[in-house]
């Protein structure tokens, strides 16, 4: 049991050092939200160009078309 409770707090400080260095990463590529939202629960959502999205910072995307499927309901 005790071996449990360590290896869920070790995964939890983990999560947590990894999350607050993405939100370093991120405010340092500096990209500008187009609109910014604030949603009843006080979260903040910023809107950002599609094409600017950090995803397609990663090597393998980096000439990666954005593909939009549009589906009508009759």
């Amino acid at each position: 049991m005790g071996l449990r409770k360590f290896s869920f707090l070790a995964f939890v400080c983990f999560a947590l050092l990894v999350g607050s260095d993405a939100e370093e990463q991120y405010s340092k590529q500096e990209r500008q939200p187009i609109k910014t939202f604030k949603t009843i629960y006080g979260e903040t959502i910023d809107c950002i160009d599609m094409y600017k999205q950090p995803a397609f910072d990663h090597p393998l995307l980096k000439d990666h078309k954005l593909q939009v499927l549009i589906y009508r309901r009759k």
